[in-house]
């Protein structure tokens, strides 16, 4: 019987994966230090590309103003618009947010009333829909099997 001898490996080959195992961690290594700034690289790139149009637009309009300026003009207005829109919108549902967290402490140990717990309230009628009447729909029954006219 014979054996066989097992393939050698280059040393060549050996070192040249440690190679690129060392490189692609220092790679790695050095994106997370510097990932901030390539961040920031994308945002900028992104509203680049996304307000060349205008710029062009109000240099063409405005022949007096430069480069520039134009670009001044419209990056200005973008944050007025963004910031005009955050405080129309984030500061009211921040405001709502710590409402709500200032009532959830005692609200959860409200107990519901006696008649939501017994099944006998009787909720607004609901339209129906496979037909065109309404019925009470019941908090712990069944659907009614007809509605009722």
């Amino acid at each position: 019987m014979m054996t066989a001898e097992p393939a050698r490996v280059p040393v060549r080959t050996i070192l040249a994966t440690i190679g690129l195992l060392l490189g692609t961690g220092l790679a790695v290594l050095f994106v997370i230090q510097v990932q901030r700034v390539l961040v920031w690289m994308l945002v900028a790139g992104f509203f680049t590309v996304t307000l060349y149009p205008v710029v062009a637009w109000v240099q063409r309009r405005l022949s007096w103003c430069p480069r520039w300026l134009a670009t001044l003009l419209v990056f200005l207005l973008v944050f007025l618009v963004l910031g005009g829109l955050l405080t129309v919108f984030a500061v009211p549902l921040a405001q709502e947010g710590i409402q709500l967290a200032g009532q959830l402490p005692g609200s959860w140990r409200t107990p519901a009333p006696a008649a939501a717990r017994s099944g006998n309230c009787s909720p607004a009628p609901m339209p129906c829909s496979g037909c065109r009447t309404t019925r009470t729909a019941s908090v712990n029954s069944a659907p009614d099997s007809e509605p009722r006219r």
